[in-house]
């Protein structure tokens, strides 16, 4: 298969190099790596620059660039028009991706599957509450990828799709969660999605408080609207609830640190409704 790798950026200096040169260097198998779209949402930072250097190293990568923030749909949405790859994969710029793991989605789409969702491996330096409750989150969510409700789950930092199942996909420019709004649309096409645990990629956790709240309620945000506006649903409350009592016996300390971050930021206002969120920056920087 050829393909296309997507990444929306913003503010992501201290990352996006580091990712752009491995998925360029990567072995790909027999498949072949066709463009690396890169669109920068209007960066403050040297993100801009980072991209446009690696441009001149590396004749794959395309640079597009948004005249003013635009939050994360309608960035996807944009690289996604200049995809010509059968396989598309979109990556967010703060992971590192482990060496082969593209290769690896993209022999699940040549098997026949429409979608693809690799794994997320948190990595954190200091065992703050919030990076805990993060990371019990991340292995709920990798307990639900693997079960029959997966389609709600193809979602997050790194998924591949085949082209040919997005095609009269249609981006709101208010959409929030625009991972879950593909999947959805990929499923109602027939297509199957499957997941690849195999396929991983590394990244940072929300370290702080605040920067939980603002990806737990983004996320829940933006949840309430494919639901409110696009009929869009969830995986069954039994299956998310099961999937959390099987992790919380698992690790319960970090079950109990979970409940107490989870019920401390319901209860706080959704920071923003609509795409453009602020940033996580407990989540940014360089992996190594």
């Amino acid at each position: 298969m050829d393909i296309s790798i997507t990444i929306p950026a913003y503010n992501e200096a201290a990352s996006i190099g580091a990712l752009l040169e491995s998925v360029c260097s990567d072995d790909y198998g027999r498949h072949r790596l066709l463009q690396v779209i890169v669109c920068d949402d209007a960066s403050t930072d040297d993100t801009a620059a980072v991209i446009e250097d690696l441009a001149l190293r590396f004749p794959h990568i395309i640079v597009l660039r948004n005249a003013g923030r635009s939050g994360c749909a309608h960035t996807i949405a944009r690289t996604l028009e200049r995809a010509k790859g059968d396989a598309v994969v979109r990556i967010n710029a703060d992971v590192a991706v482990e060496k082969g793991a593209i290769a690896l989605l993209a022999d699940a789409l040549d098997d026949g599957a429409a979608v693809a969702v690799g794994a997320n491996v948190p990595v954190f330096g200091r065992a703050t509450p919030a990076a805990l409750a993060s990371c019990f989150s991340f292995e709920v969510v990798a307990r639900l990828k693997a079960g029959p409700h997966r389609q709600h789950y193809a979602v997050g930092h790194f998924v591949a799709y085949r082209r040919d199942m997005l095609r009269g996909l249609a981006f709101p420019r208010d959409l929030i969660n625009d991972d879950h709004y593909i999947a959805a649309h990929v499923t109602r096409a027939g297509g199957r999605v499957v997941n690849v645990p195999q396929a991983r990629c590394r990244l940072k956790p929300p370290a702080t408080a605040q920067d939980y709240w603002r990806v737990s309620r983004r996320v829940l945000e933006g949840e309430r609207q494919l639901r409110r506006r696009y009929g869009i649903g969830s995986a069954p409350l039994s299956a998310v609830l099961a999937a959390v009592a099987l992790t919380a016996v698992r690790k319960p300390l970090h079950g109990l640190v979970w409940a107490g971050m989870y019920a401390w930021s319901s209860g706080r206002a959704t920071p923003a409704h609509d795409g453009a969120y602020p940033i996580a920056r407990s989540t940014k920087g360089s992996l190594d």
